[in-house]
C-alpha cells in the first residue's frame, strides 16, 4: 500500500471509507472502554461488604424519594474477588481489539486522509508498526480460539474444566500463545525496511532477502490463515455441539423454573457469535487478498482489487469494535451489570450536583 495506490481510489469511495473508519474507531473505543468498565466494576461490587452492596443497590431509590432513613443489615466482611476465567479472557480480547483499532485501523485512516503512511516516518516506525500489526492480528484470533475451546469444555465437562483449566493454567496458555506469536513475527524486524518509490517511500520487505521473505510469508499464512482459523472452526464446532447438548439436557429435565439462562451459557453463545463473524469476514480476505497476492493467482481484477482490499480489511477489524454492543444485545446478565454501572455513575453526578448547590 503506497501513496499512488491510495490516490487511485475514487473520491466517493475514499470519503465513504474514511467516514466509516472514524465511526468504527470512535464507537469501538467507547464500547470497549464501557465493556472493561463493566467487568471491573462488577468485580469491585463483589468485593464490597454486604451492607455496602445492598446500600448501593437501593441508592437510586433513596435519592429519588429524598429519604433520610438508613437501612442497616449485618455487615459481611469484604472478600477480595478475582475475575472469572471468562472475564479474564474477555478483558484480554477487549484490550487486544482496542489496540487493533488504534494501531492498525488508525494507520488506514491517516493514510487515506492525508496520503501519508505513518510507517514511512522512519525505519524504526516501519519495523515496529509492522511487528505490532502482525502480533495483534494473530492475537485476536488466538484468544478467540482459546475462549471458544474453554467455554466448550466448561459446558460439556464442567468438573474436568474446574480441575484442569484453572485461572493460573489459562493465564499460562494465553501467555504461551502470545510468546509464540511474538517469536513467529520477530523476523519482520529484520525483513522490513523503507524502500524508495517514484513518489516517496514505502515500508516493505527488503529486496535482498527474497528467499527469507517467501519463507516468512508462507509460514505466516499457514500458521495464521490455515492453522489458526482451522482451530477456530474446530473450537466453534465443539462449542456449538456443547451448547446443543446442554439445551437438550435442560429441555429433557424440564426444569421450568422460569429463571434466565446461566451466565456461562450466555457467554458461550456470545463467543460463538464472535467467532462466527470473525470467520465469515476473514475467509474472503485470506482467499481474495492474501492467497491471491502470495501465489499470484489474480482472483480480482485490477480495477477492484484496491477497493476490495479496504472493504475486506475493515470488515475484519470491525469485529474489534462490536463486542460491547453484541453483549449488550444478547446477554441479559451483562445488561444488568451495565445498568448497575450506569446507575453508579449517575449517582456520582447527582451527588456532585447536590454538593455544588
Amino acid at each position: 500500500m503506497d501513496n499512488k495506490t491510495v490516490e487511485s481510489l475514487p473520491d466517493g469511495v475514499r470519503c465513504t471509507i474514511i467516514i466509516y473508519t472514524v465511526i468504527l474507531i470512535a464507537f469501538g473505543t467507547v464500547g470497549n472502554i464501557l465493556l472493561l468498565s463493566t467487568i471491573f466494576y462488577k468485580r469491585f461490587r463483589r468485593s464490597l461488604p454486604t451492607e455496602a452492596t445492598e446500600m448501593t443497590a437501593i441508592g437510586t431509590q433513596k435519592l429519588r424519594t429524598n429519604s433520610t432513613s438508613v437501612v442497616r443489615t449485618p455487615i459481611t466482611p469484604a472478600v477480595q474477588q478475582r475475575l472469572s476465567i471468562a472475564d479474564q479472557l474477555l478483558s484480554v480480547l477487549t484490550v487486544t481489539d482496542t489496540l487493533c483499532l488504534w494501531i492498525i485501523v488508525t494507520r488506514y485512516l491517516v493514510h487515506l486522509s492525508t496520503d501519508y503512511d505513518i510507517r514511512t516516518y522512519s525505519v524504526a516506525a516501519c519495523k515496529f508498526h509492522t511487528f505490532l500489526t502482525m502480533i495483534l492480528s494473530d492475537a485476536s484470533t488466538a484468544i478467540l480460539c482459546i475462549f471458544a475451546a474453554h467455554r466448550a469444555v466448561c459446558i460439556r465437562y464442567p468438573l474436568i474444566s474446574h480441575h484442569w483449566f484453572t485461572r493460573s493454567r489459562m493465564k499460562i496458555i494465553t501467555l504461551v500463545a502470545f510468546l509464540f506469536i511474538m517469536s513467529k513475527h520477530l523476523p519482520s524486524l529484520f525483513l522490513f525496511t523503507l524502500l524508495p518509490i517514484p513518489n516517496g517511500l514505502k515500508c516493505d520487505v527488503r529486496e535482498d532477502t527474497s528467499v527469507y521473505n517467501q519463507i516468512y510469508y508462507n509460514f505466516e499464512f499457514i500458521t495464521h490463515a490455515i492453522f489458526g482459523y482451522l482451530c477456530l472452526i474446530v473450537a466453534n464446532i465443539l462449542l456449538f455441539v456443547s451448547l446443543a447438548y446442554t439445551n437438550r439436557v435442560q429441555t429433557a429435565a424440564q426444569a421450568g423454573s422460569g429463571e434466565s439462562p446461566a451466565s456461562g451459557l450466555q457467554i458461550a453463545r456470545v463467543i460463538l457469535l464472535f467467532s462466527f463473524i470473525q470467520l465469515i469476514t476473514a475467509v474472503p480476505f485470506f482467499i481474495l487478498i492474501e492467497l491471491s497476492g502470495l501465489y499470484e493467482l489474480f482472483l480480482l481484477p485490477d480495477s477492484t482489487q484496491l477497493i476490495m482490499y479496504y472493504i475486506l480489511t475493515l470488515a475484519i477489524f470491525s469485529n474489534c469494535g462490536i463486542n460491547f454492543y453484541m453483549l449488550l444485545g444478547i446477554s441479559e446478565r451483562f445488561r444488568k451489570d451495565f445498568a448497575i454501572l450506569y446507575q453508579g455513575i449517575r449517582r456520582q453526578f447527582t451527588r456532585r450536583k447536590t454538593i455544588a448547590k
